[in-house]
């Protein structure tokens, strides 16, 4: 990934992200469900872990795309976000019930973080791992850190010179930032087995 001075001037490149991922107990539950699945079809689900798994997806998270990048508009209209709000929390509360709670954990830095007891919780089981559908079957990830460059600049060339390198798969898999931002770098190519994580 290069960047590259678009015809307006302007833009705005991802430099790290997240994602939600829910751990549950291999011993304790199990589900019938294929995956992946759009998250009123979760919801809906005859299936009590599916519904719960619906019930632990962030409503700004459920979404999925936001926007229609090539018209410059949003992806859905005030009343659609409405209703899938109303939708998300009323599900939330009706699946609290039910008994099923996931260790809920980010995916962030090349390993999971959570809550302080993660870790023991983890010690000696088996998990299942789900990622937290949303409304496209799709996983919604966080973008936690932006870099681009102002149209107005004095000196773009250089700027755009210090951007490559800043998204550079070389820089990624090693420089501190990353590491300080506790997120995962763009280039998906450090998670492979030539590279199994950055820094």
């Amino acid at each position: 990934m290069e960047a590259g001075r678009g015809d307006e001037g302007q833009m705005l490149l991802p430099l790290a992200y997240t994602f939600d991922v829910l751990l549950l107990d291999r011993d304790r539950f199990s589900s019938s469900v294929e995956l992946p699945a759009a998250w009123e079809e979760l919801a809906e689900s005859a299936d009590k872990l599916a519904r719960s798994l619906a019930g632990y997806v962030t409503p700004y998270n459920m979404m999925g795309e936001l926007a229609d990048y090539d018209k410059g508009l949003p992806a859905f209209s005030e009343d659609e976000l409405f209703e899938y709000m109303k939708k998300a929390i009323d599900h939330s509360k009706k699946v609290q019930s039910e008994a099923i709670v996931p260790v809920f954990v980010n995916f962030t830095d090349g390993k999971f973080s959570g809550p302080d007891n993660t870790l023991d919780l983890l010690n000696g089981r088996k998990f299942d791992f789900f990622s937290t559908y949303n409304k496209d079957s799709g996983i919604t990830v966080d973008i936690t850190a932006f870099a681009g460059i102002n149209r107005n600049s004095a000196h773009p060339d250089e700027a755009f010179t210090v951007l490559d390198f800043q998204i550079s798969r070389e820089v990624q898999k090693g420089f501190p930032i990353y590491s300080a931002m506790h997120s995962l770098p763009t280039h998906m190519d450090l998670y492979s087995n030539e590279y199994p994580a950055h820094g």
